[in-house]
């Protein structure tokens, strides 16, 4: 019944929402998390379908100063994230630095940003963490210095968070998997998917792999997972992992998982003559959404980037000036494919075509 209801809330994000018009005091479909902050991957945790209605401009005393943590600036997901929060940033008046640890293999690099930011004295800091644990001794100091933490994104197992946004990827898992158990239900015969669900370790990946691997196992279809590869976000690594993969198991019909790996895929395929595998995102890049359209990419799962920056940012400055906010909460997630693709909203999910990151705004 749990999953009927987040289905039914989906489809209202996908064909209600507008887009977010620069200035105005905008709202958004979400999934608040009740009790708040446990976890990441607590399983006593209520899902409550809400709207997010963003601060009023003018009720903002002061210009803050903000930084947000990013893992990398090389997947085109984090572009999308990085163009909401300066959007964000630029509506609330807020100064905003964006720092990127260059992969999920640079813990300490990303331990090292967030300090650099605490030492130049930023009122927030907002991180998409490497490593739900990794981080726990920096947050617990800047808490200690006042500072406000956000957990934006993968999720941080910690205590001394005062604000969640994050949409869940565990439900990204299980609608990719739900996706392909609707497609290939028990008796329809054997069908295999090589399932590519991101870096080992990181939280969301982590959470999009429990997830896709229960709702399989509970969908009693036809659908199975030859292998479960990890690897990181960079396209040149997930493009390896296709063509082992393709190599290693030819009777493939679905790579499934990492962005970058159906775009790498695509080429890799073309290559190797195997335009008979088709190709499914647990998440959405401008990529994704230009392969749906043309039909290269079969579908991919939105959880609105662009919104769960806006939302971080707009946590933040609610916590710092003192009003009351939504402790724990993110969008619901949904798949788009050729049913749909021309009538879910693409300027909450996706940055405009030719954006550049921008790592400052002053």
């Amino acid at each position: 019944m749990r999953r009927l209801i987040l289905s039914l809330v989906g489809v209202v994000v996908m064909l209600a929402v507008s887009p977010v018009v620069a200035g105005e005091i905008w709202t958004y479909p979400v999934i608040n998390k009740e009790p708040a902050l446990l976890s990441p991957t607590a399983e006593n945790v209520k899902s409550v379908a809400g709207t997010y209605t963003a601060l009023d401009p003018d009720r903002v005393t002061k210009k803050w100063n903000i930084c947000v943590h990013m893992p990398n600036m090389n997947d085109p997901y984090y572009v999308a994230m990085n163009f909401g929060a300066v959007e964000e940033a630029r509506r609330l008046g807020a100064r905003m630095t964006m720092t990127s640890a260059g992969g999920y293999v640079n813990l300490s690099k990303q331990i090292t940003d967030v300090e650099d930011c605490i030492a130049q004295g930023a009122n927030a800091v907002l991180i998409m963490a490497i490593s739900p644990t990794g981080l726990n001794k920096v947050i617990k100091e800047a808490r200690r210095q006042g500072v406000v933490v956000v957990d934006m994104g993968n999720g941080i197992d910690s205590t001394d968070i005062q604000a969640r946004t994050k949409a869940s990827y565990y439900d990204a898992g299980v609608s990719t998997a739900n996706y392909l158990a609707k497609l290939h239900p028990k008796g329809s015969g054997k069908t295999e998917v090589l399932w590519l669900p991101g870096p080992p370790g990181a939280g969301w990946s982590e959470d999009a792999n429990r997830g896709f691997h229960d709702a399989l196992a509970k969908s009693g279809s036809d659908v199975v997972v030859v292998a479960t590869q990890y690897g990181d976000s960079h396209k040149d690594i997930q493009m390896k992992l296709v063509e082992d993969g393709i190599q290693t198991f030819p009777d493939i019909t679905y790579i499934a998982g990492m962005a970058s790996a159906a775009e790498g895929g695509l080429q890799i395929m073309k290559e190797m003559n195997r335009g008979d595998i088709k190709l499914i995102a647990h998440y959405m890049t401008p990529g994704m959404h230009k392969g749906v359209v043309d039909g290269t990419i079969m579908g991919a799962i939105t959880d609105s980037a662009v919104m769960q920056t806006r939302m971080a940012i707009d946590q933040a400055v609610r916590i710092l000036e003192g009003y009351d906010f939504i402790k724990d909460t993110g969008p619901e997630v949904f798949m788009v494919d050729g049913s749909n693709v021309n009538t879910y909203d693409r300027d909450n999910m996706l940055p405009p075509k030719g954006w550049d990151p921008i790592f400052k705004v002053d």
